[in-house]
């Protein structure tokens, strides 16, 4: 989007920037579509789709209902792929937090803000780092603004937005209001 080159993945075509594109968020959605299906649903929708047209082509939409029919909740599959191919862009979060400690618990307050003009609807790990360790929850961003208090092993240090890198998110600093 900053070089004004972002489409959704759905509409791209073959060569260029598209083909950018293609590499650096498609790779991403498949990553994605595996964890929400699990290694056996991913595998088998693929397997299916090598079977029906293994050395010929493939429509989107013809990958989307492997997936679809792989899920066991078909909606919920249909919007997930929906906010990833059918869109531009990718999540941006703006991340404040403060220490929330009361009461011998541990603990820190977030204010997690998408800055996209429509909330992506996200199951994000969070970690919440002290001196004993970080602690890991997965939290679902449903709404533009979402605020949240999570418990900690020692008073907070830091707070990390998607752990382990599962969801493609882009970075605020790279992306102005």
């Amino acid at each position: 989007k900053l070089a004004g080159h972002d489409a959704p993945l759905a509409e791209l075509s073959s060569g260029g920037w598209a083909h950018n594109l293609a590499d650096a968020k498609g790779h991403w959605v498949y990553d994605m579509v595996r964890r929400e299906l699990g290694d056996e649903r991913f595998f088998s929708a693929l397997g299916g789709v090598l079977d029906a047209h293994g050395g010929g082509t493939l429509s989107l939409l013809e990958l989307r209902l492997a997936f679809v029919g792989a899920a066991p909740d078909s909606a919920g599959m249909e919007d997930f792929l929906a906010q990833w191919l059918d869109r531009p862009g990718a999540p941006v979060l703006d991340v404040r937090w403060e220490d929330a400690s009361a009461d011998g618990r541990y603990a820190a307050a977030l204010t997690i803000r998408q800055r996209t003009p429509e909330p992506y609807r996200l199951r994000i790990p969070i970690g919440i780092r002290s001196a004993a360790g970080m602690r890991v929850h997965v939290v679902e961003l449903l709404e533009s603004t979402t605020r949240i208090t999570l418990e900690a092993d020692g008073p907070p240090t830091e707070v990390i937005e998607n752990v382990g890198h599962p969801l493609l998110i882009w970075e605020a600093a790279y992306c102005p209001d």
